[in-house]
């Protein structure tokens, strides 16, 4: 008969070869079509993966750029989490079946956004657009335009302020680096913002209501497409094969563009 000992090392055994399969990349090879080389021919494959009418707009940044560093600040963020926490138990005092309610519907919203995190090609056949989440389109960009052989990466955004963390919602998009300081920002698979300048000021400057920046340590990751389609494996290749800053990405090396053609974002 098998000991504790034995038994909990099998098991630990058995989660690391599950954890291991699960955060395996497809086999196949990247497909060998000749990534795009000039602008024109660039957004002409954006048209033609994406499928839909694009919105693109041009964007510098300017000579101040400002900080738009990060850090993850877990003391404030618990403090936040705390505070909150006291006031849901405040609250089930005073309104006790309201907080219960509000609870089971935190707890529903959670679990189904962990379980249809970027969804699955089976799953995008039958959710239309408008119930998709920002990582579903996200994913969706990047699963069309690696076909393409572009280099694609995802890019978790957040609030710059630890305590605005649990307040306002985090993102994600899709993005590629077109040339040293030129970057692809892919929004809802329909909006496209051509960036001239550094990513983390680009985010910065992201249409939110609070200042966002790069999640650090996890942000930047290199699109990879996943062994299983499920969302426990993209979550964990996420992870894998995520990259230290904007630098690392892999660049397109598209001839810069004429600043005649590029506007300011506000």
């Amino acid at each position: 008969m098998r000991s504790g000992l034995q038994t909990l090392t099998a098991l630990q055994s058995s989660f690391g070869i599950l954890l291991t399969e699960l955060t395996q990349p497809a086999t196949e090879c990247v497909p060998p079509s000749t990534p795009p080389r000039t602008m024109p021919e660039l957004l002409q494959t954006l048209h033609a993966s994406l499928g839909y009418d694009l919105s693109i707009r041009y964007g510098r940044a300017g000579d101040a750029d400002g900080d738009s560093t990060s850090t993850l600040a877990i003391g404030t963020m618990s403090q936040e989490a705390a505070q909150r926490l006291g006031n849901t138990l405040d609250n089930m005092t005073k309104k006790p079946t309201d907080t219960w309610n509000s609870i089971g519907r935190t707890l529903s919203v959670s679990a189904e956004y962990l379980g249809n995190y970027r969804l699955s090609k089976a799953q995008q056949t039958c959710v239309p657009d408008e119930h998709r989440d920002c990582n579903d389109h996200a994913n969706r960009a990047c699963e069309l335009l690696h076909a393409r052989g572009i280099p694609m990466y995802l890019i978790s955004i957040w609030p710059q302020q630890p305590q605005e963390r649990l307040r306002h919602p985090w993102h994600q998009l899709a993005s590629c680096r077109i040339g040293a300081q030129t970057f692809l920002l892919i929004e809802q698979c329909n909006q496209v913002t051509v960036w001239e300048g550094r990513l983390e000021r680009a985010v910065q400057l992201y249409d939110h209501t609070v200042p966002m920046s790069i999640i650090p340590g996890y942000g930047i990751s290199r699109y990879v497409p996943p062994k299983y389609d499920t969302a426990a494996s993209k979550f964990l290749l996420q992870g894998s094969y995520a990259i230290a800053s904007a630098d690392s990405m892999e660049s397109l090396d598209i001839p810069p563009l004429r600043h005649g053609r590029v506007s300011p974002v506000a």
